[in-house]
């Protein structure tokens, strides 16, 4: 253990003495920095990382190009969520990506769930119509067999009776108007309107709220992310700040 301690030590010290002295187009390459008061600036392009077992970075100065912001951008404004696995920033992916699959799920689930609450609620309205019409017809049968029968009682009554012919008549006439006006009311009542407001269930409440919610989120998080890789907040998987 004290022989790895030990040459990881040496291995360091000889990284910084090399590093100490800035040697044109040798530790600071002339395509990548220049030497300033022996100190390897580097161009606007490139920066200096500590190579190390991941990176397999060369031990010089100016080592690593620098990531463009504007691939991010592009990628985060048409397909959310992409951008930041490409930068290698998994837990923005996971939540971004997250709340476009809860929107999703949360709405499609609701619309149908009560799409299906819908068509049973209509099913149970028409059957119960098609029993009320059939209770009508009914009704209206028996109503017509009483006026027949009410009828040929009065003309059994009257028949004999010549007399009486006119105020017959009259009273066959205004039964058959008063049948007419109680048919047309009745048919006024089958065709109003129903209005009724149809409950909705506390599961799509539960749904609405959460597709609502994640909506209100992404909508914060979106212009967010843009705002920080379009003026390169953001860094890169490096901690390297973008181009």
């Amino acid at each position: 253990m004290k022989k790895i301690f030990f040459s990881f030590f040496i291995l360091i010290s000889v990284f910084k003495l090399f590093l100490s002295n800035c040697i044109p187009n040798n530790n600071c390459l002339k395509e990548r920095g220049e030497c300033i008061d022996n100190q390897c600036v580097c161009y606007e392009e490139f920066w200096t990382l500590e190579p190390n077992e991941d990176n397999k970075l060369p031990n010089i100065y100016c080592n690593y190009e620098k990531k463009s912001r504007f691939v991010p951008l592009l990628l985060e404004f048409f397909l959310p969520g992409l951008g930041h696995l490409l930068m290698k920033k998994y837990i923005l992916a996971f939540i971004k990506i997250g709340l476009l699959l809860l929107i999703f799920i949360s709405f499609y689930t609701g619309f149908i769930n009560h799409k299906s609450e819908k068509i049973e609620e209509n099913a149970i309205k028409i059957s119960q119509n098609i029993l009320k019409k059939e209770e009508e017809q009914t009704q209206l049968i028996n109503n017509e067999n009483d006026n027949e029968n009410q009828s040929s009682k009065n003309l059994n009554q009257f028949a004999n009776d010549e007399n009486n012919k006119n105020i017959y008549e009259n009273n066959n006439t205004s039964e058959v108007s008063e049948d007419l006006d109680s048919n047309f009311a009745e048919n006024e009542q089958l065709h109003v309107a129903n209005h009724e407001e149809i409950p909705i269930s506390f599961f799509n409440k539960f749904l609405n709220f959460v597709g609502f919610f994640s909506l209100i989120c992404f909508f914060i998080f979106y212009p967010f992310d843009l705002i920080a890789y379009g003026f390169a907040f953001y860094k890169d998987s490096n901690n390297v700040p973008f181009l």
